[in-house]
C-alpha cells in the first residue's frame, strides 16, 4: 500500500511523514544539529533529528536561557525550536533500522536531560519524579512500521554520576496494513504531539515562575544607609524621584533606548521608593549584555552598561570585590554594594 517511490529518507521525510504527522500547530525544526547543548557523552556526534519539536526561545525568561542555554538551546541559531521533547527518525526501505533506533536514543537523551534540567530549574540539585515527558518515534519506509517511545530520567547510579537515561517502547504499527491501522498510529502520534507540547508548556511555566520571583527579589535592594540611598538619588539621570513617579508608568521599549537620539533618555533606578510593586524599575548584567525589566517583564536589553542606573550581577562584579550591585556614574567612576 505505500507509494512506490518511498524508497530514500529524503522522500519518506517529503511525501510520507507529513500525512502521519498532520499539521500541527507547534514549533517545530527538521533535520537540524544540535551543536550548541552539552554533549551526553565524551566521542559522540551531535544528534540531528529528522524532525522535532519544541517552543519559541522568547517563551522562555531570559535567565532561564540564559541559565540552562547549554542543555536546552539545541542550535548555534538560537531562533531555532528550544527545549524540544518530540522527536522523529526517519529511514527509506533500505534504511538501517538499528542506526535509526541509536538516533533516536540520543535524540531522547539530550531532550529528557533538558526537561530534567528545567524542572528542576531553581531546586537544590535535579528533581526525578520517575515520569517520562519526552516522546519519540521511528519510521521504517520498508517495514511500514511506526514505533513509539518515552525517555525518562532516574537518579545516577552512584553519587556525583550523572542522571540514567530510560529509553521504553509504548505502541508498535503496520501503517501500510489497512485504513483503521493507520489512522491508529497517526491518531497516537499526534497526540503524543500535543502531550509533549502539554509537558513543555507545564515545565516552562514553572522554571519563569522561579525566574521571576528571584527577579522581584533582585528589584528591592536593601539600602542599608540613608546616605547610600541618597548617592543613588543624587546621580540618577532621572530629575524625578520614583516616589513621584505613577506606579503603573507605561514606558516604551522606544523611549527607552533610541539610538539616533543624541540625548540620554530619563531612565527609572531600580527600587529607590519604600513602596514594593511588580512595576518597580531593575537592571541586570547577565550572558554578556544589560537587560532592563519592569517587575518580572523584560522590557529591553543593551550591550552597553547603562549610565545612572544601579544594575545587578548574581555572579559579583569583578572590580566591586563580588559586590552584586553596580552604580556607574555619568563621570565613568562607579559605585558597588
Amino acid at each position: 500500500m505505500e507509494n512506490r517511490k518511498a524508497r530514500t529518507e529524503s522522500v519518506v521525510g517529503s511525501d510520507v511523514f507529513p500525512i502521519i504527522r498532520g499539521r500541527p500547530a507547534v514549533q517545530s525544526g527538521q533535520n537540524e544539529k544540535f551543536n550548541r547543548v552539552v554533549s551526553l557523552a565524551s566521542g559522540i556526534s551531535d544528534a540531528q533529528p529528522d524532525y522535532y519539536n519544541g517552543s519559541r526561545p522568547a517563551d522562555l525568561d531570559a535567565s532561564v536561557r540564559r541559565d540552562l542555554g547549554s542543555y536546552i538551546i539545541p542550535c548555534k541559531d538560537t531562533s531555532r525550536p528550544v527545549l524540544p521533547n518530540h522527536f522523529t527518525e526517519l529511514k527509506g526501505r533500505k534504511g538501517d533500522v538499528a542506526g535509526m533506533e541509536l538516533q533516536l536514543t540520543h535524540d531522547l537523551g539530550v531532550g529528557a536531560r533538558g526537561m530534567l534540567k528545567t524542572l528542576s530549574y531553581g531546586q537544590d540539585g535535579n528533581i526525578y519524579d520517575g515520569n517520562a515527558y519526552t516522546f519519540g518515534s521511528t519510521y521504517h519506509s520498508g517495514a511500514g512500521t511506526l514505533r513509539m517511545y518515552t525517555m525518562h530520567p532516574t537518579e545516577p547510579a552512584q553519587p556525583g554520576g550523572n542522571p540514567q537515561y530510560h529509553m521504553t517502547s509504548i505502541r508498535n504499527f503496520a501503517m501500510d496494513d489497512s485504513a483503521g491501522t493507520f489512522r491508529e498510529g497517526a491518531t497516537w502520534f499526534r497526540n503524543s504531539m500535543d502531550l509533549a507540547k502539554e509537558f513543555r508548556e507545564r515545565a516552562i511555566a514553572q522554571a519563569n515562575e522561579v525566574a521571576n520571583a528571584r527577579y522581584a527579589e533582585a528589584s528591592r535592594p536593601s539600602l542599608e544607609t540613608t546616605e547610600s540611598q541618597q548617592a543613588v538619588t543624587a546621580y540618577s539621570d532621572s530629575e524625578t524621584s520614583m516616589d513621584e513617579l505613577p506606579l503603573d508608568a507605561d514606558i516604551s521599549r522606544k523611549r527607552l533606548f533610541n539610538p539616533d537620539s543624541s540625548r540620554p533618555r530619563k531612565r527609572a533606578t531600580a527600587s529607590l521608593s519604600t513602596r514594593e510593586s511588580t512595576a518597580s524599575e531593575c537592571w541586570k548584567f547577565a550572558d554578556g549584555a544589560y537587560y532592563h525589566f519592569r517587575g518580572s517583564t523584560e522590557v529591553a536589553s543593551q550591550s552597553s552598561f547603562p549610565r545612572g542606573v544601579w544594575v545587578y550581577n548574581e555572579d559579583g562584579w569583578p572590580n566591586g570585590n563580588g559586590k552584586q550591585w553596580c552604580f556607574w556614574r555619568s563621570g565613568g567612576d562607579a559605585e558597588y554594594r
